[in-house]
């Protein structure tokens, strides 16, 4: 997990709710986060947290799976059923990598232990808040998660420009075949790139058939 965005390099979050419902832990979460964005708010139940998100939708939302009333994985279902679209990174005191597939499976941004560090943290939410999707490590390797993709914070476009590399199309075919500028690929390639810790279109498509990307 090597080489990741840091959050100070994207764009400031604009607002971020943070759901937990021990008070103390999402006090920690909006210290660490106090730079990313410009307004947090805390929420301890599932139902604040829906009640928060229909009175002023955040951009991002860090959650407990296991909140009163309303679970935070209800909540996320809940939100996106009224049409909500904002990124769901849930940070739980559960270490269960079956839970962590069903989350995923349902549309969540990304899923974390509370057992990760800091530095997991912050790389996490510059994957989610990039638009792309985050599991820890450890989930990967329980076979919870069986995309390794996810734990690489590759997007599915990136996945599908990282299959046309590996098929041996340039950045200009492949950006006429997606429709995108040949500037626009090449800078998925960079980002692909610092994700994977490599360097170079041979490495990067090398990489990838590594970690079981393509």
């Amino acid at each position: 997990m090597l080489n990741q965005p840091r959050p100070e390099s994207c764009q400031k979050i604009r607002r971020l709710l943070i759901a937990d419902d021990h008070l103390i832990v999402a006090e920690g979460l909006a210290r660490i986060c106090s730079n990313l964005a410009d307004t947090i708010e805390l929420v301890v139940s599932g139902e604040q947290l829906l009640r928060s998100v229909r009175r002023s939708p955040p951009d991002l939302v860090i959650a407990e799976t296991a909140l009163p009333l309303i679970s935070g994985l209800d909540a996320m279902r809940v939100a996106k059923s009224e049409g909500f679209a904002f990124p769901f990174l849930f940070l739980t005191r559960h270490r269960d990598a079956a839970e962590a597939a069903f989350a995923m499976r349902r549309g969540a941004g990304g899923y974390l232990s509370k057992a990760s560090d800091e530095a997991e943290l912050l790389q996490a939410l510059a994957v989610v808040w990039a638009g792309g999707r985050y599991v820890s490590p450890w989930v990967v390797a329980s076979g919870g998660c069986l995309d390794p993709a996810l734990s690489h914070g590759l997007s599915g476009t990136q996945v599908g420009i990282l299959k046309q590399l590996g098929q041996g199309l340039r950045a200009k075919e492949i950006g006429y075949a997606r429709g995108l500028s040949t500037r626009t690929i090449e800078h998925h390639k960079f980002v692909m790139s610092r994700k994977l810790g490599v360097h170079g279109t041979v490495e990067l498509v090398r990489k990838a058939r590594e970690i079981g990307v393509i």
